[in-house]
């Protein structure tokens, strides 16, 4: 799994990039509205990819060569939109791979997928891993 938009479970400072685990920021947030701020004065930044930000480069490049290495191509939760994420499916199925698309809506790819689910990730991804797991056991 590559967090290409990044994650909420740390924050980093803008002014001194100190980076800091984000549960009492935000904790903190919710309970009095402030932004937070690092101890040198900086606002500490959740570690995600905000609209018009660039991707990290180091974790867009590993994706990318998993995918061109993946014969398996699970998509959870994404429209695929916005370039260059979206390409990184198309990348695994040049290669051959199968897709997996699970998203709510449909998405532009999903006539290139091999299975579509048009369900809520939250429900199918524990179905889906509770189904593998059985699959192991037999």
């Amino acid at each position: 799994v590559y967090e290409l938009h990044g994650h909420l479970r740390e924050a980093t400072c803008i002014r001194c990039h100190k980076i800091v685990p984000a549960r009492s920021l935000i904790e903190k947030f919710v309970a009095d509205a402030q932004v937070p701020r690092c101890e040198c004065g900086g606002v500490m930044k959740p570690n995600v990819v905000l609209f018009g930000e660039q991707l990290p480069i180091d974790v867009l490049m590993a994706a990318q060569r998993q995918a061109e290495a993946c014969d398996l191509m699970l998509v959870a939760g994404s429209y695929l939109e916005v370039v260059p994420a979206s390409g990184i499916p198309l990348l695994a199925k040049r290669r051959g791979a199968r897709i997996i698309i699970v998203n709510y809506q449909p998405t532009s790819l999903d006539s290139s997928a091999d299975v579509v689910i048009h369900e809520d990730v939250a429900v199918v991804l524990p179905k889906i891993v509770e189904l593998v797991s059985t699959q192991k056991q037999v």
